[in-house]
């Protein structure tokens, strides 16, 4: 007699379809990266979103809900068809213990810098020492309603992550109180992306605790190559917070420092090496490369993509050489892939 065992269902997913929120400033997604394959497009939930007075927690609630059924049935958005970031995995496994896993706060109405790969800055104005966006406005709405309906609502718990992005955050009107707010509330794990001109009370609160991962866009090895990209003279005071914020971490890869590849800028393999090096030299044991999302604005370019290939090659032998952690964003892994994939096909 022949016995049957039931092969466990296998489902479609990424680390955000149905786990993740992302809050911009005029929608609401489950990704903050896009899909490489279509022009970096979002799964949405919400267009033209305003802020709390658009927020229905029962349709939410219900939309992430029909996403994780529909997943189990091997269902994707149409925005996520053929993106690098999708993959199988068991039913059996999925282990929740909220209804979102991951937060993200990424307005991108306000940045004090103008970096030459970002948008943000544009919408921004400075006028008697305020940041404000051109209407006028401190920025796109405020989140403190947002986080405590969905708080209320158990929608987030203390084991959510929490991901304050940009735009720059520690311009939200209410990141101070938000951050303090997600502190004391007993939040587990925050992600701060910030380009730290501005230094925060809050954010070296939680580095002492235990509880922030603050991450930073440098993209440069050099004072000048620095300016160029971010548009500001800033290099002095990003070092300096940088180099205080790591003074109070708890654990070695809370404090991390990133670099944003722009080709004809600063795609450069001395750039990226004295970067490194400064990087080390002031006790970051962590980094990041990441490219240009401008890069899949229109049919890649081989000769960009092939040199991005090569940084990152050169990236990844001398951060292992000086035994340092690192990780590599995912255009950059979709810059590995084009490149494998086109070499397997010769």
């Amino acid at each position: 007699m022949f016995g049957f065992i039931k092969k466990p269902k296998n489902y479609i997913s990424c680390h955000a379809l149905g786990s993740r929120l992302v809050f911009f400033c005029e929608k609401v997604a489950y990704c903050s990266n896009g899909n490489p394959s279509k022009n970096m497009v979002y799964p949405t939930i919400y267009n033209n979103f305003k802020g709390e007075k658009d927020l229905n927690i029962n349709y939410l609630i219900k939309h992430i809900k029909n996403t994780k059924k529909q997943l189990k049935e091997g269902i994707v958005p149409s925005n996520c068809l053929n993106c690098p970031n999708l993959y199988e995995q068991e039913t059996s496994n999925i282990k929740e213990k909220s209804l979102i896993s991951y937060l993200q706060f990424s307005d991108y109405s306000l940045c004090n810098s103008k970096c030459i790969y970002c948008n943000s800055w544009n919408n921004t104005k400075y006028e008697d020492n305020k940041y404000t966006t051109k209407n006028g406005n401190p920025d796109s709405y405020e989140i403190m309603p947002i986080i405590q309906q969905l708080i209320k609502k158990k929608i987030i718990s203390q084991d959510t992550i929490i991901d304050f992005a940009g735009g720059e955050p520690t311009l939200y009107r209410q990141f101070e109180e938000a951050l303090n707010y997600f502190l004391n509330f007993g939040t587990k794990q925050i992600y701060v992306f910030s380009n730290i001109i501005n230094y925060s009370e809050a954010i070296e609160k939680g580095i002492k605790d235990g509880v922030i991962i603050l991450t930073v866009s440098i993209d440069a090895g050099t004072k000048d190559i620095h300016q160029i990209i971010k548009g500001v003279n800033s290099y002095d005071d990003v070092y300096n917070n940088l180099t205080r914020y790591n003074s109070y971490k708890k654990f070695p890869n809370q404090v991390i420092s990133k670099y944003v590849i722009v080709p004809g800028y600063n795609d450069d393999a001395n750039e990226i090496s004295l970067w490194i090096d400064k990087s080390k030299q002031i006790g970051i044991n962590k980094l990041i490369l990441n490219a240009d999302n401008r890069i899949f604005e229109q049919e890649c370019d081989k000769n960009i993509i092939y040199k991005l290939k090569e940084l990152s090659d050169f990236f990844v032998k001398k951060v292992n050489d000086y035994n340092l952690e690192y990780d590599l964003y995912s255009n950059i892994h979709y810059v590995n892939d084009y490149v494998n994939n086109y070499i397997n096909e010769i």
